[in-house]
């Protein structure tokens, strides 16, 4: 993602795990400390967070998150994507200000 004429690399990954509903919602950044931020949107979206993790993998941050969605609402992917690039974008129009 290009944000004010910088390169700034973050890898968002959502991925099904089954036929259950449930994903997974990982995030490579460089400097991100948004976690609960995160998940709130993330819960905003009408899905159960089952586990949230982060981790350090060299000089950046990994934040997981295997999630559930409810029986009654078939959410794709790109509607989990989306709100998640946007807080990235937010945070770093901030940060370069």
């Amino acid at each position: 993602m290009e944000v004010g004429g910088h390169l700034k690399v973050r890898s968002i990954l959502v991925e099904n795990l089954n036929k259950n509903g449930q994903m997974l919602v990982e995030m490579l950044c460089e400097e991100c400390s948004h976690f609960l931020e995160i998940a709130e949107a993330i819960r905003s979206l009408g899905l159960t967070i089952l586990k949230g993790a982060t981790e350090a993998r060299g000089d950046k941050t990994c934040i997981c998150f295997v999630v559930e969605g409810q029986n009654n609402r078939n959410l794709h992917r790109l509607d989990i994507l989306w709100p998640l690039v946007q807080i990235l974008q937010s945070k770093s129009t901030m940060q370069s200000q």
